[in-house]
């Protein structure tokens, strides 16, 4: 059926839809890997406490996967564990309780605050990774187990990296501003601060 507003053009018909499909669209994904920290799951919070109560910190506006991952390195490099949740929140850890329980990775459903494109856990729910260097392949390629998406492929190769500054990047635990690139949905990169928090439960509780 022609289209009302250009009769070169076919507008479905009767009980018909003509239908389009976006194909630059890449639908958000849960980040299989950032450098040498694998994906471990989709994690429930822990009933008393923290699941991950190592260092921790919140970015209302600019949270990523890498920027959670970095900071971890940065100010707990012992603790293996790096956990997103709630969208913002970012906790590292040294282990993870043999009693702790896991949900469907659907289940952290939460968007990152700094990109779009990136899962970050969900009210009480984290998504958790874990620094196995046998996730990276001996040419430094991530394997094909924990391949990227499209969306992610540039912030899961070029880790973010500290912004040099006299008043701001990552430092210890003791709670300075930290700074990190994280890569947008368009492909550009963006500066995110966030303040971070050291004490066991100082973010409330989703």
């Amino acid at each position: 059926m022609p289209c009302s507003g250009n009769k070169s053009e076919l507008c479905g018909g009767s009980s018909r839809v003509s239908v389009y499909n976006l194909t630059s669209y890449v639908p958000p994904t849960t980040v299989k890997a950032v450098g040498t920290y694998a994906y471990k799951g989709c994690y429930n919070e822990a009933t008393k406490g923290r699941l991950l109560s190592g260092p921790s910190f919140t970015n209302t506006t600019g949270m990523t996967v890498e920027a959670c991952v970095a900071f971890c390195q940065a100010s707990s490099p012992s603790q293996p564990y790096a956990g997103v949740e709630y969208g913002q929140e970012c906790y590292c850890g040294s282990s993870i309780s043999s009693t702790a329980t896991t949900a469907s990775d659907s289940s952290c459903n939460m968007l990152c605050t700094g990109n779009k494109k990136e899962f970050c856990g969900a009210g009480s729910l984290l998504n958790v990774y874990f620094n196995n260097p046998n996730s990276v392949a001996g040419n430094g390629q991530v394997d094909s187990n924990n391949a990227p998406n499209p969306a992610t492929i540039v912030a899961n190769t070029n880790p973010p990296t500290p912004v040099p500054s006299s008043s701001s990047g990552f430092t210890s635990a003791a709670g300075s501003i930290v700074s990190t690139a994280s890569t947008t949905a368009a492909g550009s990169s963006t500066v995110a601060s966030a303040t971070p928090s050291t004490t066991t439960g100082a973010h409330a509780r989703r």
